[in-house]
């Protein structure tokens, strides 16, 4: 059985859901809090990684201090440059944040992540 994976993006910054995308430090993009076999797979974000994570679904979630819900959605593009990457994602729905607390364990999110 392959095991499903989603994307989760967390932000403190309270603003960065509120549009079609975001920019993301180049060296926060993959690398932090996944699990190596996944940054192995992902990291060099070329054409044909980059189309298998606009495939998952995705959570954008904010750190609990900005006391936001998080939405659900996909992305549809990544743009690398040097610096940074820009997240250019499709909400589809909301997931809140108490619900998305309560699914920590499910979703293997550390309570720390969020």
């Amino acid at each position: 059985m392959s095991e499903e994976i989603y994307n989760l993006f967390i932000s403190g910054d309270e603003n960065a859901w509120e549009s079609n995308s975001t920019i993301f430090d180049i060296d926060r993009c993959i690398v932090e809090y996944t699990e190596k076999d996944l940054v192995d797979k992902f990291v060099k974000l070329g054409k044909k990684e980059i189309n298998e994570l606009k495939s998952s679904p995705c959570i954008f979630a904010y750190e609990d201090y900005c006391d936001k819900d998080a939405g659900i959605g996909f992305i549809t593009d990544i743009v690398v440059r040097q610096v940074g990457s820009k997240i250019v994602f499709e909400k589809v729905g909301v997931i809140s944040k108490e619900n998305l607390h309560k699914l920590q364990f499910e979703l293997d999110i550390k309570n720390w992540e969020l």
